[in-house]
């Protein structure tokens, strides 16, 4: 596995714990009022995820290959109150699906 920059996810773990918990009732909320340090902590997930930093088994990358659009538009160079505006809008969805391989990638990393 290549380098992989995990400063602002480490910075924001215990929300993004939170969040990837299948039937979190607080998800949007969190989305809702999230500071600009956890979109971006998402953002980078995401980025880690497309770049092939984080391995996928096959039926997880199916399960993502349906919100691509959505995960290329959360990484493009954007404001990031537009991209917090994605991510409520579509209530977190993906978020249970990223989440939990970003967060067990990490512990792996630091181990």
């Amino acid at each position: 596995m290549t380098s992989t920059s995990f400063k602002n996810i480490t910075s924001q773990k215990h929300l993004l714990e939170e969040l990837a918990k299948p039937h979190s009732k607080y998800r949007k909320f969190i989305l809702k009022k999230a500071d600009s340090k956890l979109i971006q902590a998402i953002c980078e997930s995401i980025y880690n995820l497309l770049e092939g930093n984080i391995p996928l088994d096959p039926q997880k990358r199916e399960q993502l290959l349906k919100h691509r659009t959505i995960l290329r538009k959360l990484v493009e160079k954007s404001p990031i109150k537009k991209k917090k505006k994605i991510l409520v809008q579509r209530g977190g969805a993906i978020l249970p699906t990223i989440l939990p391989l970003v967060l067990a990638s990490l512990a792996s990393s630091l181990i």
